[in-house]
């Protein structure tokens, strides 16, 4: 294409570009100069007249200003850009480590690196979904295993890849012939005050949204590094990315930090500096004071708030100042509060909290970033819930997943959650602070509703490894939904508010009187059994009128029975299938996965109770499970994602509008599922309903 580009005219070349349907991907909006402004302008100018999609990437915070550039009448998408799936982390990890083996950096064992990443699944799991996260987790393991093994929030991640590049650092200024005379400590001290020049540029380079480096920048670390008697090749190539470019005057070279999370990072750290009243030296002469004296006694400055920090930058045009620019130092600074100093002083975690908010973090999931990545400080998790509780629901419904254990076992105590969800996957006794958060629980009032996964899926002998909190648990809260493992302890403790209860029968005598105990409840709406045996036979006489959900892990089958009007949670059902298929790889998963009969008996009998929402949830339900048979009511889309595994199909419709809704659907159905070999179609209530039926 290069060679072909050469004898066409620019006009022309553009010209045959226009004329077929193209895709132009833009990444990283927010990090786009005056020149590459001008570019997407003109670009965006050309989708009115042109078939042109355009793909743009920015972080959330410059999303409102990229708005503003659309020209009319342009008919945009939002997507949210979640990270990395969790099935693909490793192979991600593995990959990145592979391009590191290829350029003989890796290493030839990479069981340790699969090992690290699933040990850390449950605290760092929302933080390996950025790619940056798991590639510098990669660069630690390979060259710092014994530091990563320490690493359990992302900043301390941040924190030992920089403790790891001074130290490689330190030995490349030590092997070069000029410097190698300079002791270890005084080649530290050295790279120390280089960082303070560092974090403070990286921060006001934030006004710019640039991540490469200014002339004048440049000029900045060219004179440090000749002062500080070090090298500067081996100093840039350390701490920045040096690229070389061709244009109109000829070769430039630019040097840019590594990632926009980096130089946030270092931003943040120039703000501690200032905190702390430390402060980058003004002058060459300060310079010489830092080196003859300690660097801890560089300069004691007046305290200033966060904000004005952040307002320096912008000292001399303040009009311009935008919060939302500095979103992620804020948050890196909320990561590095563990530190202590003057950082840990209330005012300042209040402010943290409140420049969070102002500048734009407003959604559940990016607080519960933010928190998960701090240790042991429950002064900003009462901050949080003074400052935000609205956006962390924390006077609505909460609900707890396997990486925000610790985070809302300090937070709950700050809440008054109108009902609690705990949802765990891992073994419970791989989760840490679970025991804490039960125990927090015993002073709130409300619903609470516990999910234990795994100990349903992998029924033992063994106690629950949480029990110990679970019988005091269930006498002073209102336990109303439990799934998990019932040993005869327990089960003598389950409380009258129960509604739902899955539980795993581990042989017959345990499934026996799991069923005398759970028929006794008075309030029991549904009962979710994990047997190894065939239980069809034996579960009719007792539980005969209650909902039930019956899954035989031998023959890989789950059965769905609905007779009341007491709803099936089928978004629970969903998460259930995929951690049972989740046992086979991800190539077979699809030929192994688990064979599902779903008899919604009183939705086929009452059709006119069927809702949009319920269409919606089978939808999902559809398209991740092998369904064989199904009776009950559906709409037009729930229908048409009905897996071609269907063999069965039995459904009723409330009215004309519902069958003609479904109507193209069922056609699509007859030409599409070779498996369907009995189709019935019932029409109002069973006791006045008429008839079709299809083999």
């Amino acid at each position: 294409m290069p060679d072909i580009a050469k004898k066409f005219r620019t006009e022309d070349m553009v010209s045959c570009v226009l004329a077929c349907k193209v895709l132009v991907i833009v990444d990283g909006v927010d990090e786009m100069t005056s020149s590459s402004r001008t570019l997407l302008e003109e670009i965006l100018s050309l989708v009115n007249t042109a078939d042109i999609t355009v793909f743009i990437t920015t972080r959330p915070e410059a999303v409102d200003d990229f708005s503003k550039m659309m020209p009319l009448n342009i008919n945009t998408m939002h997507v949210k850009i979640k990270g990395i799936p969790e099935g693909k982390r490793e192979e991600f990890a593995l990959k990145y480590h592979s391009e590191m083996e290829r350029t003989g950096q890796g290493s030839l064992d990479t069981s340790g690196l699969v090992k690290y990443l699933r040990k850390t699944g449950v605290h760092l799991k929302e933080h390996w979904r950025l790619p940056l996260h798991l590639a510098m987790a990669v660069i630690l393991w390979v060259v710092c295993p014994d530091a990563i093994n320490s690493v359990t929030t992302a900043t301390e991640l941040f924190i030992e890849t920089e403790n790891l590049r001074d130290e490689k650092l330190c030995e490349r200024v030590k092997k070069n012939e000029q410097y190698k005379c300079l002791p270890v400590k005084e080649i530290k001290e050295k790279i120390e005050i280089f960082r303070s020049s560092l974090y403070k540029i990286a921060l006001y380079g934030q006004r710019e949204s640039d991540i490469i480096l200014t002339n004048n920048s440049l000029e900045i670390f060219e004179k440090l590094c000749k002062f500080l008697s070090l090298p500067e090749s081996e100093v840039m190539g350390a701490f920045f990315v040096k690229k070389i470019t061709w244009n109109n005057t000829g070769m430039q070279t630019q040097y840019s930090f590594a990632h926009k999370g980096t130089q946030d990072f270092y931003s943040a750290l120039h703000v501690v500096n200032v905190l702390h009243g430390k402060e980058y030296p003004e002058s060459l002469e300060q310079m010489q004071n830092c080196l003859e004296t300690s660097w801890q006694k560089i300069l004691t400055l007046k305290k200033k708030s966060i904000l004005n920090i952040l307002k320096d930058v912008y000292r001399s045009n303040p009009e311009d100042f935008n919060l939302k620019k500095f979103q992620n130092v804020l948050v890196h600074l909320t990561g590095l509060v563990d530190n202590g100093g003057e950082i840990c002083r209330k005012e300042i975690l209040s402010e943290i909290v409140k420049l969070l908010r102002r500048s734009g973090v407003d959604d559940e999931q990016a607080w519960l970033d933010i928190l998960s990545d701090i240790k042991i400080n429950d002064a900003i998790n009462k901050e949080v819930s003074k400052y935000v509780p609205d956006i962390m629901n924390l006077n609505g419904h909460i609900e707890v997943t396997d990486s925000r254990v610790a985070t809302y076992a300090k937070m709950v105590l700050h809440a008054k959650p109108t009902r609690v969800t705990i949802s765990i996957d891992s073994d419970p006794v791989q989760v840490p602070c679970l025991q804490d958060l039960m125990e927090a629980l015993y002073y709130i009032t409300c619903d609470t509703e516990l999910y234990f996964y795994h100990d349903f899926l992998h029924p033992s002998s063994d106690t629950l490894g949480v029990d110990s909190p679970l019988p005091q648990l269930f006498k002073v809260s209102r336990v109303t939904k439990f799934m998990g493992h019932i040993d005869q302890a327990l089960l003598r403790k389950l409380p009258h508010d129960l509604r739902v209860v899955c539980a795993a029968a581990v042989d017959e005598r345990h499934f026996q009187t799991l069923l005398s105990r759970l028929t006794a409840l008075p309030n029991l709406e549904w009962v979710w059994i994990h047997s190894r045996e065939d239980l069809d036979t034996k579960v009719n006489p007792p539980l005969a009128g209650i909902n039930k959900v019956i899954y035989n892990s031998s023959y890989n089958r789950l059965i769905v029975k609905k007779l009341t009007r007491h709803p099936l949670e089928l978004g629970r059902l969903e998460k259930l299938l995929e951690l049972i298929d989740s046992k086979y790889s991800q190539e077979s998963r699809k030929a192994f996965r688990c064979d599902v009969e779903m008899q919604l008996l009183w939705d086929f009998q009452q059709p006119g109770a069927y809702y949009k929402t319920t269409d919606w949830a089978f939808q999902r339900l559809f398209l991740r499970c092998k369904v064989t048979s199904f009776k009950g009511c559906l709409g037009s889309d729930s229908l048409a994602s009905l897996p071609s595994t269907v063999r069965k199909l039995r459904i009723s419709i409330f009215d004309d509008s519902h069958y003609k809704s479904i109507e193209p659907s069922l056609s699509t159905l007859l030409k599409t599922h070779p498996n369907l070999f009995r189709l019935c179609i019932e029409k109002g209530r069973a006791e006045e309903a008429t008839t079709s039926t299809l083999e």
